[in-house]
């Protein structure tokens, strides 16, 4: 498609880590389609720590932000200097309704110090990019979170503008309660122009929540392409694999619990990692000898590709408490 078909100027995208680090592989797959409907992508990973394993080529209508996480002693100064802000008692009025608890206080004045900060330093940002204030720009935050409310309230000064967010099952209780303190939620949102849930499951809750987005609340999968089947090779162990973060959630001390009862020879990968992986390693340490298993760690989301491809797979298992479909 050509440049002269593309319907924005620009595509700023809201994120957390992509392109560098790990995570958001499902936007890895977005992004390749992405380019096909702007001139110029902007790229703006608010959350990222280290700038390593950059996952897209390098292309000039492509600009990558770097440098928007504070570092520690700066939010912290942050922080402590939006207590004297007459703006932050007056949004923690709408909110602290009922007494929190001291970590809730310290997470809502982090997050309004830097909604402030963030806000701000974007704003400076696309001043230099983006000269034209009445270019055509699509704001398109992947979380709802700190980064639709940026997208909101970036609308204010492009006319030309259109906001939309993604909404993922960790934004929805499952008692249809939308959850998590952001900073402006209610004001940010009545400037978004559309939300996609990921699942049904989010749409209800989204338009009680935000009965100004009834009819402009959607459903939209995240999904990838087909990497063709799997093939299984004789004279292999019968494979489980399991992939998913090593975090509380992903409850993946049940397959060691449900291995240990196996009395056949099996083999057990599991892609990913996180905060249980040391616990969890020595749980699967006390597995039977008739079962093999490995903990390959964090595997880029191509190379994980080739790897279901060549290896003899008998079964995916997950057995996460909850997923967003």
């Amino acid at each position: 498609m050509g440049s002269s078909k593309k319907p924005f100027d620009v595509i700023v995208l809201f994120c957390s880590s992509f392109p560098f680090a790990g995570g958001e592989e499902f936007l890895e797959k977005e992004f390749s389609f992405m380019k096909e409907y702007g001139k110029r992508i902007i790229l703006m990973p608010i959350a990222v720590k280290r700038y390593q394993g950059n996952r897209i080529k390098t292309e000039d209508c492509i600009i990558i932000v770097r440098g928007l996480r504070e570092r520690i002693y700066r939010r912290i100064w942050t922080d402590l200097f939006c207590l004297f802000n007459l703006e932050f008692w007056k949004e923690a009025k709408t909110f602290l309704r009922d007494p929190k608890s001291i970590s809730e206080w310290i997470w809502i004045v982090d997050y309004f110090a830097q909604f402030h900060r963030l806000s701000l330093k974007v704003k400076e940002i696309l001043a230099h990019y983006i000269p034209n204030k009445h270019s055509k720009i699509l704001f398109y935050s992947y979380w709802f979170s700190i980064e639709t409310a940026l997208a909101g309230c970036l609308k204010h000064d492009y006319p030309n503008s259109i906001a939309i967010s993604r909404v993922h099952s960790t934004n929805v209780f499952a008692d249809g309660i939308v959850k998590g303190y952001v900073s402006y939620r209610k004001e940010s949102v009545q400037q978004v122009d559309a939300l996609f849930s990921v699942s049904h499951i989010g749409i209800q809750p989204l338009e009680n929540d935000f009965p100004n987005m009834k009819g402009h609340v959607f459903l939209s999968r995240l999904g990838t392409r087909d990497y063709g089947r799997n093939h299984l090779k004789a004279g292999e162990p019968f494979t489980v694999v399991s992939c998913s973060s090593m975090i509380p959630l992903k409850r993946i001390h049940l397959l060691s619990e449900a291995l240990a009862l196996c009395n056949k020879n099996l083999r057990w990968i599991h892609f990913g990692d996180g905060e249980l992986r040391k616990e969890l390693e020595e749980q699967a340490s006390g597995l039977p000898d008739i079962v093999q298993w490995e903990f390959r760690g964090y595997v880029p989301n191509a190379k994980l590709m080739e790897m279901y491809h060549e290896l003899s797979i008998d079964m995916f298992i997950n057995v996460s408490s909850t997923e967003g479909i």
